[in-house]
């Protein structure tokens, strides 16, 4: 579920308005009823009047796959669907029930302009949203697989890992939602050791929990700096988590 890309190809808007506030979802579909609507998952449900969702039934597959695991972007077919048919600086492509054994979430531009999700068949809105957290939101996989540690292969820590028990953005987090379980738990971005997480259980270790206080610090951070709102997520922490 790392995050993956593909060519990097640039989508230019000049000469083009388009409102900053909005994020577009398209969903790849054979029927207009095959996905689980975006608006209907928390904390997106907060921003529901944001989002502009449209569904395409008859279009030219964006992707191919080799082994069920291997995925190939077309990023020119997808650039020119969110040049087509986008309102906003951000759209987000959403391929529920697609052939890959295993969900995906990424950034194929390096603008961040685009990003998409693969969601296996028979997928829950969890698993939308732990792919989204790849893709929109910059978050790590929190589980641990791998017996040795990063060493040499660390890579750009994302904001829910860090490679030091030391972290100001998790201090800071900790003193607004009062929780003293946020701290430094080792293993995380695919390794059992040498990295941590900033709390036991999260939505991007495993679908049977929610985010945790520090992950929805970042996925409520980026969602009022895209719908220009100032929602507080300490306040609709305890909403999303009922």
């Amino acid at each position: 579920m790392k995050r993956f890309f593909s060519s990097i190809f640039f989508l230019l808007v000049a000469f083009q308005i388009v409102p900053d506030d909005l994020i577009t979802f398209f969903y790849y579909t054979d029927k207009e009823t095959d996905f689980i609507s975006v608006k209907e998952i928390s904390p997106f449900t907060f921003y529901a009047d944001n989002i502009i969702e449209t569904v395409i039934t008859e279009y030219e597959k964006p992707y191919s796959v080799t082994g069920g695991r291997i995925v190939t972007i077309k990023t020119k077919v997808l650039s020119a669907v969110a040049k087509e048919k986008g309102r906003s600086t951000v759209h987000i492509f959403v391929i529920p029930d697609s052939p890959l054994l295993i969900s995906k979430g990424g950034v194929i531009t390096s603008d961040d302009v685009i990003q998409v999700v693969f969601i296996k068949e028979g997928y829950h809105p969890d698993e939308l949203l732990h792919e989204l957290g790849h893709a929109l939101f910059s978050l790590a996989d929190e589980y641990g697989t791998e017996s040795h540690s990063p060493g040499k292969y660390k890579h750009t820590p994302a904001k829910n890992i860090s490679y030091e028990k030391n972290n100001i953005g998790w201090d800071m987090i900790a003193r607004i939602f009062n929780d003293e379980k946020i701290g430094f738990y080792e293993g995380g971005a695919g390794f059992k050791t040498g990295v941590y997480r900033s709390y036991p259980d999260c939505l991007m270790k495993s679908l049977d929990s929610k985010f945790c206080p520090v992950c929805f610090f970042y996925v409520i951070n980026t969602l009022n700096e895209l719908t220009n709102k100032d929602i507080d997520c300490n306040t609709i922490f305890e909403l999303y988590k009922r």
